[in-house]
């Protein structure tokens, strides 16, 4: 994988940025849905010679893309298309104003 690389405020950037893909997404007339994951991944190129992909690889992946899929359904309607974790969440909470929604059941946690 690659070297390490972060800053202080990561999480409050995902969020930001997760939040602007809704905004752009609504501008659009189109939906979506953004999990947001604060720890730490595997990230680099895999695949061979002839076909190759950069991607991240972990737990943290994982679990952002169960909290995507929750973040777009019926159940999580006041989430507005975007859940963090709780990591996340008391990383930018002092920056962003932030709803609890209780304990979500993910698929394999």
């Amino acid at each position: 994988g690659l070297h390490p690389l972060l800053h202080a405020d990561d999480p409050l950037r995902a969020m930001l940025a997760g939040q602007r893909m809704l905004d752009q997404l609504k501008e659009m007339e189109l939906s979506g849905s953004v999990g947001v994951c604060t720890g730490r991944v595997w990230c680099g190129v895999v695949g061979t010679s002839k076909r190759r992909e950069y991607t991240v690889l972990g737990d943290t992946v994982n679990l952002a893309a169960r909290l995507m899929g929750k973040a777009g359904t019926k159940d999580f309607d006041q989430a507005k298309g975007l859940l963090c974790d709780r990591a996340t969440k008391e990383a930018v909470q002092d920056c962003l104003e932030m709803k609890s929604l209780g304990q979500v059941k993910l698929k394999g946690k």
